[in-house]
Formats: structure tokens, C-alpha cells, sequence
């Protein structure tokens, strides 16, 4: 799951507006990211240990360049993963 205070950081702001442009905006239940959950919970981690404003456009630049896939982050198979957004 990801928090709802993670929403407001830039990184997620871009995720959902690539998940937007791949899936449309008619969904019903968990929104779909373009990532594998490897990718959102390392996304999460650095987001809740407060990373930087460099390591977050980095990963900005990262993840938009190369359509999310998960081996532009870490090493690991690209696949399509729906996370609930929910909040603690």
C-alpha cells in the first residue's frame, strides 16, 4: 500500500500522471502503476526517509525516461503491479 502522504511528492504526482496516460482514468478498485511493487516500495522507503530533492528528480528523470520499467531503478523483471492507495 501506498500512504497518502506520499501522494503530495513529486515522484508519486508523476507516477499517477503515467498511470493516467498508460491505463486511462476509468478504474474501478486499486489504481494500477506502471512499476513492479519492488520499484514502489523502494519508492516509498526513500520517500518516508525524507530523500532529497535531487535523488527524487533523479528517479523522475529515471522512471520517465525509461517508462517505469523496474531495471532503470533496480534489478528486477518489469511487470504491472496495482497497489492500494490507503491511509494509515
Amino acid at each position: 500500500m501506498v500512504p497518502l502522504a506520499c501522494l503530495q511528492r513529486p515522484i508519486f504526482q508523476e507516477l499517477l500522471k503515467m498511470a493516467e496516460e498508460e491505463f486511462g482514468l476509468n478504474i474501478d478498485g486499486a489504481i494500477t502503476f506502471p512499476c513492479d511493487s519492488t520499484v514502489l516500495d523502494y519508492i516509498v522507503s526513500l520517500v518516508q526517509r525524507d530523500m532529497s530533492v535531487q535523488m527524487e528528480d533523479a528517479l523522475i528523470t529515471s522512471l520517465s525516461s525509461s517508462s517505469c520499467s523496474s531495471s532503470s531503478v533496480l534489478p528486477q523483471s518489469h511487470c504491472y503491479q496495482q497497489m492500494p492507495l490507503e491511509g494509515f
